[in-house]
C-alpha cells in the first residue's frame, strides 16, 4: 500500500496493492517548509496508521548529519519522525534519503531551482564549501524492494546514499556543461562536508554485482533529466 502521490511514491507504484508494506510517502517535501501545520498534518497521518499490521517504510533524510541544517524545522521534524517510529511501530524501514534528482512540478527541489536559474539565466547563490549527495528518484524502485526484502520484521534505519559527495559549485559546473549555459553564480563562503555512514548500502550494491562509480553517475543523472529541458 501506498499513502501519498508525490515523486517518491510515484516510483514506488510496485507496491501499490501490496498489504505487506505500508509506503508512506505522504510526509514534507519541502526542506525548507516553515509552516508547523504542513508538519503536524504528516505526525497526524502517521499515527493514524500506527495500528497497521503491514511493514512501515519511512523516508527521513541525509541532511541530518549536515550540521548547517541541523536546526531547521525539517531536519528536527525528521529526527522526531524517526523516534516516534522507533517507539510507536514494531515492524518499520526508515530510509534517510540525499537530493533526489527528477524532472518534478515541486519547484522546491535542489535540482529545479539550480536548473531554472541556469536556464533563465538568473541569479545563483553557490555556497562554496558545501557538499551534497545526488541520487536519481527513479533509483528507489530498484532498492527500495531489494531492502525491504533483506530486512525482515524489526526496525531498521538505513542511510540509502550512494559514495558520492561532491562539492555544490562542482554540481553547478555539471548543470552549466549538459546545458550549455553560463550562470550568474555569486559564490559565498559558507557550507560545509558532512559524512556519515554510507558503507551499508554500499555493501548491498556489491553483494547484488553493481558497479558505481561516483563521477560517472553523478554527470549521468544530471544529463538524464536535463536533457528533456533542452
Amino acid at each position: 500500500m501506498i499513502l501519498g502521490n508525490g515523486l517518491v511514491a510515484n516510483n514506488l507504484l510496485a507496491f501499490q496493492d501490496d498489504k505487506s508494506v505500508l509506503i508512506f510517502a505522504s510526509g514534507v517535501s519541502n526542506s525548507g517548509e516553515k509552516n508547523q501545520h504542513a508538519y503536524d498534518k504528516e505526525e497526524q497521518l502517521l499515527m493514524a496508521v500506527k495500528d497497521t499490521p503491514s511493514k512501515l517504510v519511512y523516508f527521513s533524510t541525509c541532511s541530518i548529519f549536515d550540521p548547517d541544517a541541523a536546526t531547521s524545522a525539517y531536519t528536527i521534524h525528521k529526527k522526531k519522525m524517526e523516534a516516534l517510529i522507533a517507539k510507536t511501530f514494531p515492524n518499520y524501514l526508515i530510509l534517510r534519503l540525499p537530493l533526489l534528482i527528477a524532472n518534478t512540478p515541486n519547484q522546491n527541489t535542489f535540482y529545479n531551482y539550480i536548473a531554472n536559474r541556469v536556464l533563465n539565466q538568473e541569479r545563483l547563490e553557490v555556497y562554496k564549501n558545501a557538499w551534497r549527495y545526488i541520487f536519481d528518484a527513479e533509483d528507489l524502485s530498484q532498492f527500495v524492494p531489494l531492502l525491504i526484502k533483506e530486512n525482515g520484521k524489526g526496525g531498521k534505519v538505513l542511510n540509502l546514499v550512494y559514495q558520492n559527495a561532491a562539492r555544490v559549485p562542482d554540481l553547478v559546473s555539471l548543470f552549466e556543461k549538459i546545458l550549455n549555459k553560463q550562470a550568474k553564480k555569486e559564490v559565498i563562503e559558507r557550507g560545509t562536508f558532512y559524512d556519515f555512514d554510507t558503507e551499508e548500502f554500499a555493501s548491498l550494491l556489491k553483494r547484488n554485482h553493481i558497479n558505481f562509480d561516483k563521477d560517472a553517475y553523478n554527470y549521468a543523472t544530471l544529463k538524464k533529466y536535463l536533457s528533456r529541458l533542452t
